[in-house]
């Protein structure tokens, strides 16, 4: 157990030296986009700066391992805002599950795909377990991921959350296929988990399973299903897509009509891709003036949305 004790500034355990303070960063994380979605940065999907600065005390340097007070600078550096020095302390804590997801999902973040990959994969065979370590610590901020259509949903802090994460991470690659065999193992060892359900509904629709099977698959992965939120709404999404490419129309509207009645969560590229789909599914089901009218709106809004604009103006 770490002792709780606290100076201002701590000596390295290892070599006796004084420990970094950590430096605020100035620099602004822009927002950039992926897709029809916007990729948020650090700071808009980690809570890291609400945290308290950790404070191991003189004696709990001094007699905790090195890996763990590397941990601790790291940790002490994201919530300062220095994202970049927190991630070379956290680098030399390795031997830490928490060290490395951690690494691994400011990397993910920060756009460093290669290192995030490393980071997310070695952490779950780690030593103490993703997690364990965090809370110890009391460090336990929101961490967020990205889905395909731009909600951002809260992961566990646990090795779960870390598959996840890594999942974002293959499904921006993009490589669907290594995308799709970790969240169907999360899917596998945590099925109560919604996120996973959603996460494995949105892969297996971006890979292009439109066999009946699959279709089916996400159907009832979706099923008992409520708009509480934006996991609820993005499985919603693809549970009424699905349902449209089996040909079950009536239905599909009703789901698709309940994905996008929370406000609060859904961005815009949410939002447009429902009313594409809701489009699509009226005109299969041969409501032609509502579908244009669905259509004539998202050109309205952005005419370069898709293939709304040659769905309007073919030939043109």
């Amino acid at each position: 157990m770490i002792p709780e004790e606290s100076v201002e500034k701590p000596p390295d355990g290892r070599s006796g030296e004084q420990a970094p303070e950590p430096e605020t960063s100035t620099e602004s994380l822009v927002p950039h986009v992926e897709g029809d979605a916007q990729v948020l940065g650090l700071d808009q999907l980690a809570s890291f700066s609400s945290q308290k600065r950790i404070r191991q005390g003189l004696l709990g340097r001094v007699t905790a391992p090195s890996s763990v007070t590397r941990l601790v600078d790291g940790l002490n550096f994201l919530i300062a805002g220095n994202p970049t020095r927190a991630v070379k302390y956290l680098r030399q804590a390795s031997e830490l599950s928490d060290a490395l997801f951690i690494s691994g999902y400011v990397s993910l973040r920060e756009g460093d795909l290669e290192g995030a990959e490393a980071d997310l994969q070695a952490a779950p065979s780690a030593g103490g377990g993703v997690g364990k370590h965090l809370r110890r610590l009391g460090f336990e901020p929101e961490l967020r991921i990205l889905l395909h259509h731009g909600a951002s949903c809260a992961i566990p802090l646990d090795r779960f959350g870390c598959m996840l994460a890594l999942c974002e991470l293959y499904r921006r690659k993009p490589d669907l296929d290594k995308a799709l065999e970790v969240v169907e193992e999360v899917n596998r060892l945590a099925p109560e988990l919604m996120l996973a359900r959603a996460m494995l509904a949105e892969i297996m629709d971006m890979s292009g399973r439109d066999d009946p099977d699959s279709l089916d698959r996400i159907v009832r992965l979706g099923r008992a299903v409520e708009n509480r939120g934006a996991v609820h709404g993005t499985l919603l999404y693809y549970k009424g897509k699905a349902l449209r490419k089996l040909g079950v129309l009536n239905a599909a509207l009703e789901t698709l009509e309940l994905a996008q009645m929370s406000p609060k969560w859904r961005p815009d590229s949410f939002i447009k891709a429902v009313r594409y789909e809701r489009a699509i599914t009226l005109l299969e089901k041969g409501d032609k003036l509502e579908s244009r009218q669905e259509l004539e709106r998202l050109y309205a809004e952005d005419p370069d949305y898709l293939d709304v604009r040659e769905r309007l103006f073919p030939g043109t």
